[in-house]
């Protein structure tokens, strides 16, 4: 009689499975990789953030027939004033109080025989505030869309 020693069983319950392993190769996340990878990603998002803000404005600095001093026309605002530089668009508010902001653009619509300006800029805090201005076609009188019974008058010619 022959006694089966436990290996030579048919069951397979008792079998070991020996997987040999690899040796560890180069891993996908070194630290070399994930900076690569963050810096193409920061790369990326600046391109895009370049193209999304892109300006659309038809002017980057204050139109010629803008630049200037405006006096305001109404009685009750008559120590208002403002003025345009190529750069800058300046709101005197009565008094010696001004507030200057940097002008960003313009964008320009031809209504009728008057023209309508857009001015776009922002003050010292990066707040961005628009404007429509309408310009008579003499050149002479503009007012502000959000008073359209306002005129202001040139000053300084």
């Amino acid at each position: 009689m022959r006694i089966q020693k436990k290996d030579d069983w048919d069951d397979d319950w008792d079998d070991e499975v020996v997987v040999k392993k690899k040796p560890p190769g180069p891993s996908l996340l070194t630290t070399r990789r994930i900076l690569w990878g963050l810096a193409a990603f920061a790369v990326a998002a600046l391109l895009l953030g370049s193209v999304v803000s892109r300006d659309e404005f038809q002017f980057k600095e204050t139109p010629t027939k803008l630049i200037g001093m405006w006096t305001c026309g109404d009685p009750e605002k008559s120590d208002f004033w403002v003025e345009f530089r190529p750069q800058f668009v300046i709101f005197g508010t009565g008094g010696t109080g001004t507030m200057k902001y940097r002008i960003l653009g313009f964008k320009f619509e031809q209504v009728g025989e008057l023209e309508r300006y857009t001015v776009f800029y922002k003050d010292l805090a990066g707040k961005e505030h628009t404007r429509e201005i309408v310009l008579s076609p003499s050149g002479d009188t503009l007012r502000f869309a959000d008073e359209p019974g306002v005129n202001w008058a040139r000053f300084d010619r």
